[in-house]
Order: C-alpha cells, then structure tokens, then sequence
C-alpha cells in the first residue's frame, strides 16, 4: 500500500507541477529574456514545487507518528525506519517535480504561441459513437478523450492505481471478514478451551460432555519439543485420537489418520526446512518423536510454528493425562451462556478461555484499510482534477469554437463531462480488474511469509465490488463536473465569434 500509494502520489504531483509550469510559460520566457539560463530555470522551478512537496512529506510524517502514539499508546518509534521513509519519499517528490521541473527550463525566450487545437485521429469509440448516431454532444466528448493518446492514458491508469489498491484493501476486509464467520478455517473448530483446574480431568470432561450446547469434546496437550540442529524448541499440539483428529484446515496435503502421522504450519516447515511427506525426528522431554508430515494447515498460532499430531502419537508419560479439553458447540449455541453453565456446574472449579479469534486481534488493519482507501481516493480524485484542469486548457480554444456554433452550456458541459468520464470508466474498471487478478495471491503470500501458511485470501464478493466501481465513478464524475460547469458559464471572445 504504501510503495504503490507513493507512486500514485507521484503521478499527482508529477501532473500538478506539469499543469503550473504550462501556466508560467510567458513568465519563464521573460526569465529566460533576462538572462536565466536553463539550469537555473529547472531549478527554480524544483525549489518552488518540491518544497510544497516536501513540507506535505513532514506534514504527513508527524500525522502518521501522532496516529500511532492515539491508536498504539506507544511513543517509541526507530529512528532508521522513519528516516528511511521520510528520506525515500522526498526523493520520490524531487523526481516527481524535477521532469516538469526540466521541461520548463527548456522553454525558449518567445514562447510559442499555439497555433490551434490539438490534433489527433479519431479513436475507433469516436467512430463508433458517430455511427450509432449519439447525441452531437456525446460524440464531442468521445472524440476528446481520446485525442491526445498520452494524456489520456496517464490519467487513466492515475484512477486505475488507486483503484487497484483500494480493491486490494476490499480483500483485506473480506478477508477478515471470513475469519469471523468462519472461525474453523483458520483452525478455530473449538470455541472454548476447559482445563481441569480444580476438579479432575475425568471430571472436567463429563462436565463438558454433559453441557446441551457442546457438540464435541477433543482432549489434548501441548509440549515443548527440540529439533537436531535447531536452538530453540517448537511447539508439538496433540489434540484428538489419529482416527478421530481435530478438524484442522489442511490446505495442501490430507489430514493425520493413524499413529505417526502429523500435520505442521507453513513457519514449522520453513523452520525445519521439509516438505509434505518428510519425516520429522524431535524430541520431547527426553523422548523420541518421530513422525511423518502428510499436510499443511492453516496455523495463526506461533507464527505458524506448531506441529499437529494426535494424543496417541505420543508417549503415554507426555499424552496423559490431557491438560485442556477443546469444545466444539452445536450451531447456534452462545459461547457466553455455555461459559457461564460449565463455571457453574463445576462450582467455578473449570477454567474455561473463550477462543480469540484471528479476526479479533487483526481488527486494528479494518482502521488501517479505512485510511488508506481515503487517502488513496484523495490522491486519485486529485489527479483526476488537475488532468480536467489541463484538459480545459487544452480545448479551451474548441470550447470557443462550440459556443459560437450554438450549443449551449448545457450541451459544452456534457462533451467535457463525456470526455472525462471515459477515462474514469477505463481507468477503475482496469484498476478493479487488476485488484481482482492479485488479491487472494497477495494475501496468501502474505500468509505464507507470516508463517500462518497460503490458503487464507478471499477476494471482495461482487456487490461489493460492483458498489465500489459505481462509488469511484460517481466521485470522479462529481469532481470533474466542478471544471466543466466553469467552462460551460465562461463567455465566448469576441475574436471567437
């Protein structure tokens, strides 16, 4: 987000700075008649432009640092990492202002006057929109989107990145929203863990077999376990018998069913450096254990790190008795209310822990998303605002033309409107496709890189996404109606007429 935000950001800027310089040609002419030479022209130019550009980039670093220390409570921030970005970032803004920066030095001491409007083919759309017979105005406005390709395609893929990202972050949210709804594919089948505490294990497990809501009782333990070659131990989780296993999320490979078998993590097979079908030798508390690895699941504990077998995988010394009992409730069923009937059925002797589930601890990136998808609009409705400003520019002489030739402002209003809006349309529909292409991708290999493992990205569903398009062309619509409506009110010159 933050390396393609930079670079729509870039494009903006690169686009504002474009627009000042064509508006200060006479001015650097008249500098250029004094004696400025083309180096102290482009520079004055960058010092003028990278200078509004670099007090945003503080601006944004002390906002960004302000909302960190609001939402995380933590004033310590590594002085590398900021410097590094701040840094990156104002030479993103130099390079972006130095190429309009370096056009306007080059403008000669009598600028050249235009001569006409710009001039181009007729684009296949424009051929289409004359022979279908579509109002004059509608026809106006296809012919000038198209008319000068560069522009066009500049100021469509400035929607198009943001689009693509904002897409990006819908996934992201559908993402999450999946973990919620369905807690058991990111290998939270249980809703409650019950540990003995002070009734006995047998006890405890009658307690939680009894209760109306519980569906299934799965006893297990987790110990400690060492691998040659390794400094640190890995966690070993035993849960269930090998013929009746914990319903993990295995994605790739199958589930354990007999003694040896286990199932691991994506992290715990980057640890270890094995694949799907090797044999992992650990040692737990002394002991052996030797196991084959027959697939992969979704792991969101231990950053992927945990290895999954059944109790009788282990040695009867680390196997019993269970220190943990997972409950799997019937649908339906409140996980506060079957809580509440286990303390009180036990005497508050149980100790009961609700599941945390992944969505939970993640809900801090639904506020991230919420930011980035504003400031990424922000930066493409900026751009998109400024390439109408140029373009207005550039037809001003056609708007003259149109006047005299009696359509009304009503009618020059809709050509310039028309003209945009294709460019809206092209630009967040390829963004919105190329979002879709990589969401799931993305996600899962940020998953695989975590440690949880790949297998967990969802893309947005298609109303989402259809409300999202039509959300980003109204906007853009909306915003490029405020130049138009100026044009269409502006009077004809007399020279024109």
């Amino acid at each position: 987000f933050g390396a393609v935000g930079l670079v729509a950001a870039a494009l903006a800027l690169a686009n504002a700075a474009g627009g000042r310089v064509l508006t200060q040609l006479r001015d650097l002419a008249t500098l250029k008649s004094l004696g400025f030479t083309r180096g102290q022209v482009a520079l004055l130019l960058l010092v003028e432009h990278g200078a509004l550009g670099l007090l945003g980039v503080v601006a944004g670093a002390v906002a960004g640092w302000g909302v960190m220390v609001l939402m995380l409570g933590s004033t310590s921030v590594a002085p590398a990492p900021m410097l590094a970005i701040v840094g990156g970032t104002a030479l993103a803004v130099l390079a972006a202002v130095g190429v309009p920066a370096w056009r306007g030095g080059r403008t000669p001491p009598i600028p050249d006057v235009p001569s006409g409007p710009p001039r181009g083919r007729l684009s296949r759309l424009a051929r289409l929109a004359l022979l279908v017979r579509l109002p004059p105005a509608l026809v106006l406005g296809t012919r000038d989107a198209f008319t000068r390709r560069m522009p066009a395609f500049l100021t469509a893929f400035g929607l198009a990145v943001p689009m693509m990202m904002i897409t990006i972050g819908l996934g992201v949210w559908a993402t999450l929203d999946d973990f919620a709804d369905h807690p058991e594919q990111v290998g939270q089948h249980a809703s409650l863990y019950v540990r003995a505490g002070k009734v006995e294990p047998a006890e405890a497990r009658r307690i939680a077999e009894k209760d109306p809501g519980v569906a299934e009782v799965y006893p297990g333990t987790e110990v400690n376990a060492l691998s040659p070659g390794e400094a640190r131990s890995v966690r070993v989780r035993a849960i269930g018998a090998s013929s009746t296993p914990y319903p993990f999320p295995v994605v790739e490979g199958r589930m354990y069913g007999r003694p040896g078998e286990a199932v691991a993590g994506q992290g715990l097979l980057d640890l270890l450096g094995v694949e799907i079908g090797d044999r992992v030798r650990l040692t737990v508390g002394g002991t052996p254990l030797i196991v084959r690895i027959v697939g992969r699941n979704v792991e969101p504990d231990q950053d992927g790190e945990v290895l999954s077998v059944g109790l009788d995988s282990l040695s009867a010394k680390d196997a019993v008795p269970p220190e943990f009992y997972a409950l799997a409730l019937k649908p339906g069923a409140d996980t506060a209310e079957v809580r509440g009937r286990l303390l009180a059925e036990s005497g508050e002797g149980l100790e009961v822990q609700e599941v945390v589930n992944p969505a939970d601890r993640l809900a801090v990136i639904r506020v991230i998303i919420v930011a980035l998808i504003g400031v990424l609009a922000l930066i493409g409705l900026a751009n998109l605002l400024t390439a109408s400003a140029l373009g207005l520019r550039d037809h001003a002489f056609d708007l003259a033309v149109l006047k005299a030739m009696g359509l009304t402002p009503r009618q020059v209003m809709a050509t310039l409107v028309t003209a945009t809006g294709l460019l809206v349309v092209l630009g967040v529909g390829a963004g919105a496709a190329a979002g879709m292409s990589v969401v799931t991708s993305l996600i899962d290999l940020q998953g695989d890189t975590s440690g949880v493992g790949a297998g967990i990205g969802r893309a947005p569903s298609a109303l989402t996404l259809t409300i999202a398009v039509l959300t980003a062309v109204g906007t853009a619509l909306a915003v490029a109606l405020i130049p138009a409506r100026r044009a269409a009110r502006a009077q004809v010159p007399v020279t024109s007429r």
